[in-house]
């Protein structure tokens, strides 16, 4: 895992990941009344087709990174794309 500094911005429809002038953002649904929000994230495969050059290769380290900012259970990731069937690698919960 690469150390750089890192920041997450949890807003209301959206985590941004912070690295200096670099950042990424991930589209969410909030959750309430014991509902876990949605966060939205790309497949491997469609990681690797829009992610900036920096974050290439870094999707797990970044997503655990996201993970850390949500205590157990607040979010459930779901895949931006529908090609991502059978793609279980991410440390957010799944249902």
């Amino acid at each position: 895992m690469s150390q750089a500094r890192y920041d997450v911005d949890v807003a209301f429809k959206h985590l941004r990941y912070l690295e200096g002038d670099r950042s990424l953002d991930f589209d969410r649904e909030p959750g309430g009344n014991a509902t876990p929000g949605i966060v939205w994230v790309p497949s491997p495969k469609r990681w690797r087709e829009i992610v900036p050059d920096w974050a290439k290769g870094r999707r797990t380290e970044i997503l655990t990174r996201l993970r850390s900012y949500a205590p157990d259970d607040e979010w459930r990731v779901f895949y931006a794309d529908v090609d991502a069937v059978g793609d279980d690698d991410l440390p957010f919960p799944r249902r």
